[in-house]
């Protein structure tokens, strides 16, 4: 970051601070930060959100903030109002919006902003599985131990603390507590994940493959493999399933089977493939993916508790959780018990390829597992969890105006 940055930006806070006070909110203003939120560059709550609201609440003047072209051109295509930071414009707009919607933290999603009568609501991006926030000591211990440069940083962006958001979303009781606890704070509502609506109205498999380009995979049994960051890793040393192991690979293309990976915070920019496993970048979106895969195959991601929708399979690949566990986060609950992790769980390749071959053999194993699961981790299961997050926000627009 250039000197250039840090001077805008605090001129562009001190003007902030000086007239927020002045300048009137409007309650109809809705601002969505699209960037960060679970590995990709385009958050996928503020994502289905958004198209909620573009549907449904034509009243509202909603606006995405982002910093990607690439996830430009992908709001470009429902005519979304599009701003990018540290511009004239969204100076203005963090004076007159009423209510801000993020998927990460505000002040990196949304760096000009202000918190004076402003909602300020968290979607989050993922039911907890791992400990997050005030959740997990090894998280606030990296926190504090941030770099210099960080903590001037959110200094000049007038850091907004996790006891600050008016709003946090969760997806069922059992996660009610969890949510108080990570944030320090009460407000937390039930209301279901927006992204997971995206599995209440799906589109063709067909449509799904033309979308991500795989139009010549329509013959081939697809396993997606999408597992979580490793705080300690070196992302330059990201694991590669099946990388050199010619006996899998061979299986693979014998099956008619590809393996897709696409890892958290891909390093990537561009795809690459060998054999008959093909990794992705961060551009795309995850929910598709899910949609199209036949098994998915996850580590300690909460992905796998989105994709209890389709109540397919999942195979769960645990090769390092001792030195997981140890060195990057802590779960919240016990790994093997099969309420959580319902599913065939593996630590070698060898195992990995006869469980991905099971699944897909036998998809009905584990069914009834996997719908105690899913009724334990989701309240809602109706796709119309952005109508209850709409819904929340009237009200507390309301009670403010009573």
């Amino acid at each position: 970051m250039s000197p250039a940055y840090f001077l805008k930006l605090s001129f562009f806070k001190a003007l902030i601070r000086l007239f927020q006070w002045v300048v009137p909110k409007d309650y109809n203003i809705w601002l969505i930060g699209m960037d960060d939120g679970g590995g990709v560059r385009l958050s996928a709550n503020a994502w289905y959100f958004l198209n909620y609201l573009a549907q449904n609440e034509p009243q509202l003047r909603v606006i995405c903030i982002t910093s990607h072209r690439s996830v430009e051109e992908e709001l470009k295509k429902i005519s979304a109002v599009i701003v990018r930071p540290n511009t004239i414009k969204a100076f203005w707009l963090a004076l007159r919006a009423g209510v801000y919607f993020i998927c990460g933290e505000l002040h990196d999603e949304i760096p000009n902003f202000s918190k004076t009568n402003t909602f300020k609501i968290h979607l989050w991006h993922g039911v907890p599985l791992k400990r997050i926030f005030y959740g997990s000591k090894k998280v606030m211990d990296r926190y504090q131990a941030r770099s210099m440069k960080m903590k001037v940083l959110d200094l000049m962006r007038g850091r907004v603390q996790l006891e600050e958001y008016d709003a946090i979303i969760y997806t069922s009781e059992g996660f009610k507590k969890i949510m108080i606890e990570a944030f320090h704070n009460p407000n937390v509502f039930l209301t279901g994940q927006p992204r997971d609506d995206a599995f209440y109205n799906p589109p063709t498999r067909d449509q799904l493959l033309k979308g991500l380009g795989l139009e010549h995979l329509k013959e081939y049994k697809i396993v997606c493999y999408l597992p979580t960051f490793r705080d300690s890793l070196n992302k330059k040393l990201n694991y590669k399933v099946f990388l050199n192991n010619e006996e899998a690979l061979q299986v693979l293309e014998q099956e008619r089977i590809v393996l897709i990976q696409k890892d958290h915070n891909s390093i990537l920019e561009e795809s690459e493939q060998y054999g008959n496993v093909l990794h992705l970048t961060n551009d795309v979106e995850t929910q598709m993916l899910l949609l199209l895969a036949d098994v998915l195959v996850t580590d300690y991601s909460s992905v796998y508790i989105d994709y209890l929708h389709l109540k397919r399979p999942s195979v769960f690949y645990c090769y390092d959780l001792e030195k997981y566990t140890s060195q990057d986060r802590e779960l919240y609950f016990n790994y093997f018990d099969e309420l959580i992790t319902p599913g065939l769980k593996v630590k070698d390749e060898a195992s990995l390829l006869q469980a991905i071959l099971v699944s897909i053999e036998q998809p009905h194993q584990f069914r009834e597992l996997r719908q105690k699961s899913l009724d334990f981790f989701h309240f809602y299961q109706d796709g119309r969890n952005s109508h209850r997050v709409a819904e929340m926000t009237k009200k507390l627009i309301e009670r403010k105006k009573s």
